[in-house]
């Protein structure tokens, strides 16, 4: 069964009734009602429009206007007369209709209308200011189920491949379970991109639908090299935000752009290429282990592209520097550096020095590839159970002007995850039925931007299996301004889709501002921890 949840879509149709008793106004003989749905044209004269009614989509609603005309099919702007009309449909019982289907109004009015069964359906008028008048019926509406969407092959080569971040024409068609174009779909839907080693950043991350056709530059960001079965295994994910369908394209290669940089990962973080976080690819996931000082631990260095892919085959040498200046580092000068086999190598640290502390690799061979610094490592003396520093905003790169993304929250000296925080104001999770979408992995939300403390939006992620589960929501600064914690097989723990209904108030039940935020979704599920992000709009 499909769970379809809805949201408004503006369009155009008009039916008539006339009203042979006009009612008394200003300046104005009221002598008929109209009702403005999708598609048509208004005309000064019988039957009061033109035109065919555009196909309208299950479960979606769409804006409605009824309008007090004169017996000329003129408006009746002076009208200071309250009119009532009740709306119905002998073909849909499950119409949905505002204020019981009853409206009243002076001049003009805009209500949400929403089908409940496909097929071609019919809206009734009929006037209560004077039971007299018999009903009017509108054309034939033609009501589609949105089910799934289709793309043109994207590509190129055999087995099909794409360059990470270069971008490639797509094109994407909205589709009923017969394959039928769905001609009324004009809403907005989320794009990602679903690959065999995780999920990644799709550009552009969403698209307004007209006419049930998306068509523009997609970019996908996480390189996946899987040709098992002679095909790749990355797609370009589409997810509607008004109802519960989705589709992918073809599966292609994504290869990893050119080398450009080196990565650092400290025990506590695990690589996490092509998601993007304000701008920028953070490329890796978790919370620096805490160290003690002088105790030996082991760091990886990756060669990576610019979103943070890894890339094989490079062998240029390393050196390290370290803010503890008493560090026993590899290599600590281009003299003595150290070569990646493979484009990797893990090495043996010791920090010296109680504090923060962070580490430096930089590239000896080309001083065009850029450094990293490592996110802050807490040192501690042996037996102390100080809490753990949190990393710093990951850097970004020299000439970038994105924001970073927000600091990792703060962790308990020997934690593997964040402390448990308690479900803010205003918002609810309940899990639904994951066989209503089509691909695991993903973390969406919708509306996005919403109208943070007038409306709700809903985030919504799949779990391989149940698992602990922590949303954290940040503003531009680093500030967290709301989280959840959800135990393992509870409501936002459970395997399958779950959702959160969030309100936009923080975790002292205020509205927020106006602006960017990152909702950051970490679960230990399915025997792994996978760390998920959205970048959520607050619209004033």
């Amino acid at each position: 069964m499909r769970h379809r949840r809805t949201i408004g879509i503006w369009l155009a149709l008009v039916c008539a009734i006339a009203l042979p008793a006009p009612a008394s106004a200003a300046n104005c003989s009221i002598g008929r009602v109209q009702l403005i749905l999708p598609g048509m044209t208004p005309t000064s004269n019988n039957p009061g429009y033109s035109g065919s009614p555009h196909n309208q989509v299950l479960g979606i609603p769409f804006n409605a206007t009824v309008n007090v005309l004169d017996q000329s099919w003129d408006p009746c702007p002076g009208n200071s007369v309250s009119q009532s009309v009740q709306l119905s449909s002998s073909t849909d019982p499950n119409v949905s209709f505002p204020n019981g289907a009853t409206l009243s109004f002076l001049q003009s009015a805009v209500y949400s209308i929403v089908f409940g069964t496909a097929g071609s359906m019919t809206i009734t008028a009929a006037d209560l200011t004077d039971p007299n008048i018999s009903p009017t019926s509108c054309p034939a509406v033609t009501v589609q189920v949105l089910d799934h969407f289709t793309t043109n092959t994207i590509g190129t080569g055999n087995p099909l491949q794409v360059t990470a971040g270069s971008a490639f024409s797509i094109n994407v068609t909205a589709k009923d379970p017969g394959g039928a174009t769905v001609l009324g779909y004009n809403g907005t839907s989320a794009f990602s991109e679903t690959t065999s080693n995780g999920n990644g950043t799709a550009s552009p991350a969403s698209g307004v639908f007209s006419q049930a056709v998306w068509s523009g530059q997609g970019i996908l960001y996480r390189a996946d090299l899987d040709t098992t079965g002679g095909v790749g295994h990355a797609h370009f994910h589409i997810i509607a935000s008004e109802v519960a369908a989705s589709g992918d394209s073809n599966g292609v290669v994504v290869v990893p752009a050119a080398f450009s940089r080196l990565q650092i990962l400290v025990p506590g973080e695990t690589p996490n290429p092509g998601v993007m976080v304000s701008g920028v690819f953070p490329g890796k996931t978790g919370w620096p282990a805490t160290q003690t000082s002088g105790a030996a631990f082991q760091i990886r260095v990756n060669a990576v592209d610019a979103y943070r892919n890894a890339i094989t085959g490079i062998a240029d040498a390393v050196y390290f520097s370290s803010t503890d200046t008493a560090a026993s580092l590899p290599a600590n000068a281009p003299s003595n550096a150290v070569p990646l086999i493979n484009g990797a190598g893990v090495f043996t640290v010791t920090l010296n020095t109680v504090g923060a502390q962070t580490i430096t690799v930089y590239d000896a061979s080309n001083n065009q590839i850029i450094q990293d610094v490592s996110s802050t490592v807490n040192v501690l003396s042996p037996g102390s159970t100080a809490t753990v520093t949190p990393p710093p905003t990951p850097t970004v790169p020299p000439g970038s002007t994105a924001t970073p993304p927000p600091p990792t929250p703060t962790v308990p000296a020997g934690a593997t995850s964040a402390p448990t925080a308690t479900l803010a104001p205003a918002a609810t999770a309940t899990a639904v039925d994951a066989a209503s979408l089509r691909s695991a992995g993903s973390f969406w939300s919708f509306p996005n931007p919403f109208a943070a403390g007038r409306e709700n939006t809903t985030l919504v992620w799949i779990l391989p299996a149940e698992g602990d589960t922590r949303i954290w929501i940040y503003d531009v600064l680093g500030n967290r301004v709301a989280s959840w914690h959800f135990a393992s097989g509870s409501s936002g723990g459970r395997t399958g889709v779950n959702r959160l209904i969030w309100s936009g108030a923080d975790a002292r039940g205020k509205t927020i501002a106006a602006g960017s935020y990152v909702a950051v979704l970490d679960s230990a599920s399915g025997g792994r921890s996978t760390t998920a992000l959205r970048k959520i709009g607050a619209r004033p």
